[in-house]
C-alpha cells in the first residue's frame, strides 16, 4: 500500500484526504466503516474535524477520492505503521489506543481530588463525567447538559443540579453512553435555571432545572468500559467500588486523570485548543467582573456558537422545520434561529431565556424582513407590515400580512413588543 500511495504527490493525497474527511463527517464513524467494509480499529485512530475515525477506513475513503478512484480493502493493508505514515503525509492527527493506560498520571489516584475537581474557583479547568442514555444524541446536537432541581421523590436539592451549578467555563466534560465514552466537550457557560430542553427524556419528568451549555470538541468516540477501567481505579471519579460507572448523572474527575485523558482523546485537536485559549484569554478580565455577568462575556464567541446551536435545535424540536413567519415547511438548512429582540440589546437574563429569545425564520426573506423592521408581530401575534412600505416590497409584505406568527406566546410577547418599539412600528398597539 505504501508503494501504491507513493505514486501520488503530497497535494493529491491531501486533496483526496480532505474529501474523505468531509464524507466521514457526513456519514459518521460507523457509516464510514460500513461503506468501505472495515471493522473497528484495534490500535490506531484518526482524530480530525472534531471526530474519531478508524484509520484504515479513512485511508480507504481517501483512496476512493483519488483520480481515478482506487478501491482498498482490509487485505490491502500491511500494517498500522504504513497507515499512520499516510495520515502524517496528509497532516491528520492520530492516536495509538495501546497508550491509553500508560499516560502519565492515569490510574494513580486512590480518591477524587475534591479540592480542585468540584471547586468553582480554580486556576485550572475542572473535569466531569456525564452518564447519559437516551438523551446522548440530543445533548450533542444541542450542546446542552440539564438536570431537574428536585429529586425523584419530589424533594428539592437534587445532587445533579448542584453539580451542574459548580461547572465553570473551560471545564471539560466526558460523555458516556451505551457502555462507551462517546464525546468530550468544553463548558462555555455557567449553569442557569431553565425548563427541560426539548427532546430530553422522559418528557413527563420534572420540568424545571439547571441548564449548562457545552461545545462538543470530539465526537464519534468508542472507548469501551474495559479500556476505561485501566484509566479509572475502582471508587475513583465515576467508578463505583466494583469498577463500573455509578448510577448518578454527573461525577467529578480528578485533574490528574481528566487532564491527560482529555489531551489523549483530543489528539492535539485544534477545536479544544482554540476554545481553551479563548476562555483563558478572557479569564483575567473576568475576575474583575461581577459573577452575575460572567456567563456570556467570558465565553465570547464560543458561547455564542453554543447558544445558537442550542436555540436552533430546541426550536426545531419544538416547532419542526417550519418558518414562524410565513409558516412554510422548509429544509432545516434554510431556517435560522433569529433573535426576536436584538441579541446585542438583550441583557444576560434575556439571552439565557431560551423559551422567549428566538424563533425560526427562513433565509428566503422572512429573517431579513423581520430583522430590518419591514414586518413586526402585533399584540395578537399577527404579522404586520411596517407603517411605511417600500413599493418594491408591497407584494411580498401583503402575502405575509395577517399571518399567525408560530413563535408568539406569553413568553415571547415582551420581546416582540421591544421589536415593534425599536422599529417605530405601532401596528397592533
Amino acid at each position: 500500500m505504501a508503494i501504491f500511495f507513493g505514486r501520488y504527490s503530497e497535494s493529491e493525497l491531501q486533496s483526496a484526504m480532505s474529501r474523505a474527511i468531509d464524507e466521514a463527517v457526513h456519514i459518521g464513524r460507523s457509516g464510514l466503516r460500513q461503506k468501505y467494509g472495515f471493522r473497528p480499529a484495534k490500535k490506531f485512530l484518526a482524530v480530525v474535524a472534531g471526530h474519531h475515525f478508524d484509520s484504515k477506513a479513512l485511508v480507504a475513503a481517501a483512496a476512493g477520492c483519488l483520480n481515478p478512484p482506487v478501491v482498498l480493502t482490509a487485505d490491502d493493508f500491511s500494517g498500522g505503521v504504513v497507515t499512520t505514515r499516510i495520515l502524517d503525509a496528509c497532516d491528520v492527527s492520530w492516536i495509538d489506543t495501546d497508550q491509553l493506560a500508560d499516560l502519565p498520571g492515569l490510574g494513580t489516584d486512590s480518591a477524587p481530588d475534591e479540592s480542585n475537581a468540584v471547586t468553582p474557583a480554580s486556576d485550572r479547568p475542572g473535569y466531569w463525567w456525564a452518564n447519559q442514555g437516551n438523551n446522548y444524541s440530543t445533548v450533542i446536537e444541542q450542546g446542552s447538559l440539564w438536570a431537574p432541581d428536585v429529586r425523584a421523590d419530589g424533594q428539592p436539592g437534587h445532587e445533579d443540579w448542584q453539580a451542574l451549578r459548580l461547572m465553570r467555563p473551560g471545564d471539560h466534560v466526558f460523555h458516556y453512553a451505551s457502555q462507551q465514552l462517546r464525546a468530550v466537550s468544553i463548558v462555555v457557560a455557567e449553569g442557569v435555571s431553565a425548563n427541560r430542553p426539548p427532546g430530553y427524556q422522559p418528557i413527563d419528568g420534572y420540568p424545571h432545572g439547571t441548564l449548562v451549555l457545552v461545545e462538543p470538541c470530539i465526537v464519534d468516540m468508542e472507548v469501551g468500559l474495559d479500556a476505561l477501567r485501566s484509566v479509572f481505579p475502582a471508587g475513583v471519579g465515576p467508578m463505583n467500588s466494583t469498577g463500573n460507572p455509578g448510577r448518578g448523572y454527573i461525577a467529578p474527575i480528578p485533574p490528574t486523570i481528566g487532564g491527560p485523558l482529555s489531551n489523549y482523546l483530543c489528539g492535539g485537536s485544534l477545536a479544544i485548543g482554540t476554545l481553551q485559549k479563548l476562555l483563558q484569554a478572557e479569564g483575567a478580565a473576568a475576575t474583575r467582573r461581577s459573577r452575575n455577568f460572567m456567563t456570556t462575556d467570558i465565553a465570547g464567541t464560543a458561547f455564542h456558537r453554543a447558544e445558537q446551536r442550542y436555540l436552533r435545535q430546541a426550536l426545531l424540536d419544538r416547532f419542526g422545520s417550519r418558518c414562524a413567519i410565513c409558516g412554510r415547511v422548509l429544509p432545516e438548512n434554510l431556517l435560522i434561529a433569529a433573535h426576536i429582540k436584538l441579541r446585542s440589546e438583550t441583557d444576560e437574563a434575556g439571552r439565557l431565556d431560551f423559551d422567549a429569545a428566538a424563533m425560526l425564520a427562513c433565509s428566503l426573506g422572512c429573517d431579513a424582513l423581520f430583522e430590518l423592521g419591514y414586518i413586526t408581530v402585533d399584540i395578537d401575534g399577527r404579522v404586520r407590515p411596517a407603517s411605511t412600505v417600500d413599493p418594491a416590497l408591497e407584494q411580498v409584505l401583503k402575502s405575509l400580512s395577517g399571518a399567525r406568527c408560530l413563535a408568539f406566546s406569553d413568553a415571547t410577547a415582551v420581546n416582540f413588543q421591544f421589536h415593534r418599539q425599536r422599529h417605530g412600528n405601532s401596528a397592533g398597539l
